[in-house]
């Protein structure tokens, strides 16, 4: 805990720590306190009733720390509800009859609602992203979008929501309840990057109060570093900041290091001085921060740099920030000046798929994967690179969608996971995600093609099943023997023989046991022993599955 006193002589306020516990977590108990006295209220609004419908119903409110939805069918309704209740988030259509959501957004802003607004589009339209940018939206979710994609938006938006209400509670009581300077420094300038009415010139005297010595006529540069989440934030953040302040004090420049999102985080380089590092020289020693963080931890990083500013317009940099950085592929890896914009990529053609749909059915695959890694080349750390990676995207799931429809399957049949699938849709926003979906596709086609005759491959799988039958099978090591991919493998061999591998196996087990059960004086667990299993109760459940009876039924 901390309490702030202040000084009569020159107005100066000092803190004094005390620490009653070593792993005491007081922002955690305050984030409790408001939790508990603070609900979050949504609203969605889409003119089509099905859509408001399935967001109500397909998304799980209360797991993620919503206590009210509102529905809406169009701009005007929406108002109503939002002036007669306090609504915390916005889930809108862009398109609507009338009134868009860009409109209503527009609304809210003028009204100084605080409402965070998340827009869903079935219209991947650059010029939508940047008027929703220009007006400060928390997010924009492409359409058609899993609910679990959604709903981790949604988690982000009220996390967000809680951590303003824990600064505004911490702020109206006069004290900083952080047990380390990095929460503190986090709890200050994270709103830089999230917060759209962020007042840099109200937040002076607490950041002077932290020991940051800038003023209104400071010169600054603000700078956002994404590198991938590798699963330990604390190491990670400490190797970013090391290398930071490696290349900056060297300068007699200053930095803060700050958490935005999970392996984001903004620096804010000032002068210890009053000489602030010219923009070349700040460029070089940003760019060997990057590299260094790539050699410390293999990660692709990105650092997107803004050019010297006052902190009255810290915010307005951050929004060009983000805004470049959006529309740059998650995986893009480099240094990158936000305000010298490069070639659009969107001039990259696509890759020709009529060509592609051809060559597979001719048995060459490999053009998906050869072409595709070209392609990506091009647009990796281009601006607009996310756009057309999407176009990308949408074009090649068409055209898988024509080859497999050849084949009388479909996407569904081949990933029958939920969590594949949603690993599926999201795979346009990487080119890593992308890259690894076409090599799946190009290896599904290659062992489509290069496949003979299934009958004679489920019989060397059965005759290897009969062959090996008192081991403990595995699908792995079955598909090692017949040289195919396991989940390759398991739809196969289903569409075949109409069961599963593994029910399969266990079939011939279970079969085995009750020959031997009738036809031998060999124990139960002999049986059970010679037929696979180490697991007599295992042993037992399957055979009351399998034959309608316990082993010991099948005595003589």
């Amino acid at each position: 805990m901390a309490f702030f006193r202040k000084n009569n002589d020159d107005g100066s306020y000092f803190s004094t720590i005390f620490f009653f516990a070593a792993n005491c977590n007081i922002r955690a108990i305050i984030a409790v306190k408001s939790f508990q006295e603070y609900y979050v209220v949504a609203l969605i609004v889409d003119d089509q009733i099905s859509v408001v419908s399935g967001l109500f119903c397909g998304i799980n409110w209360g797991k993620i720390g919503i206590e009210k939805v509102c529905k809406a069918y169009n701009a005007y309704e929406a108002k109503n509800i939002i002036s007669h209740n306090k609504i915390d988030i916005l889930l809108c259509d862009i398109e609507m009859p009338m009134e868009s959501g860009l409109d209503l957004c527009v609304w809210l802003r003028e009204n100084n609602y605080a409402t965070l607004c998340i827009f869903l589009t079935a219209h991947a339209d650059f010029m939508y992203a940047q008027k929703a940018v220009k007006l400060n939206v928390f997010d924009y979710v492409l359409q058609p979008a899993p609910y679990a994609e959604i709903e981790q938006v949604l988690v982000r938006a009220v996390e967000k929501l809680q951590q303003k209400r824990i600064s505004e509670e911490i702020y109206s009581y006069g004290k900083m309840i952080y047990n380390s300077r990095e929460k503190l420094l986090d709890a200050v300038f994270h709103p830089v990057f999230t917060d759209p009415e962020y007042d840099a010139a109200g937040e002076l005297d607490d950041i002077r109060k932290l020991g940051i010595n800038l003023s209104s006529d400071s010169q600054l540069y603000l700078s956002l570093i994404v590198s991938g989440n590798d699963g330990r934030s604390r190491y990670q953040r400490q190797n970013i900041e090391d290398s930071v302040k490696k290349y900056f004090t060297a300068e007699n420049q200053n930095i803060v290091l700050f958490s935005v999102n999970s392996g984001e985080y903004g620096c804010v380089v000032y002068p210890e001085s009053d000489w602030l590092i010219p923009f070349d020289a700040y460029m070089n020693q940003l760019q060997s921060v990057q590299k260094e963080i790539i050699a410390n931890s293999g990660i692709h990083t990105a650092v997107y740099a803004g050019r010297s500013i006052r902190p009255e317009h810290i915010r307005e940099t951050a929004g060009r920030i983000l805004a470049y950085k959006n529309n740059m592929l998650e995986d893009a890896c480099g240094l990158f000046d936000v305000d010298k914009i490069p070639p659009y990529t969107d001039s990259c053609a696509l890759p020709d798929m009529r060509i592609w749909q051809d060559m597979v059915r001719d048995g060459h695959p490999e053009i998906m994967i050869t072409e595709t890694e070209n392609f990506l080349k091009k647009i990796s750390s281009g601006i607009g690179g996310a756009d057309i990676l999407k176009k990308f995207y949408q074009e090649y799931m068409q055209l898988i969608a024509v080859l497999l429809s050849g084949q009388k399957t479909s996407i569904t049949d081949l990933f029958d996971d939920k969590e594949t699938m949603e690993t599926v849709l999201s795979s346009y926003k990487s080119a890593d995600r992308m890259k690894r979906l076409v090599y799946y596709f190009s290896e599904y086609f290659e062992n489509e093609n290069s496949k003979k005759e299934d009958e004679s491959l489920v019989k060397k799988i059965t005759e290897y099943i009969d062959d090996n039958i008192s081991e403990d099978l595995r699908r792995e090591e079955i598909a090692e023997y017949v040289h195919l991919n396991p989940s390759y493998l398991s739809r196969m061999f289903r569409k075949e023989t109409g069961k599963s591998l593994k029910e399969f196996i266990t079939d011939k087990k279970m079969d085995l046991a009750q020959t031997l059960l009738k036809s031998t004086n060999l124990t139960v667990s002999m049986i059970a022993a010679k037929t696979g299993y180490t697991n007599f109760s295992l042993f037992s459940q399957n055979y009351r599955r399998a034959k309608g009876k316990l082993p010991s039924g099948d005595r003589g």
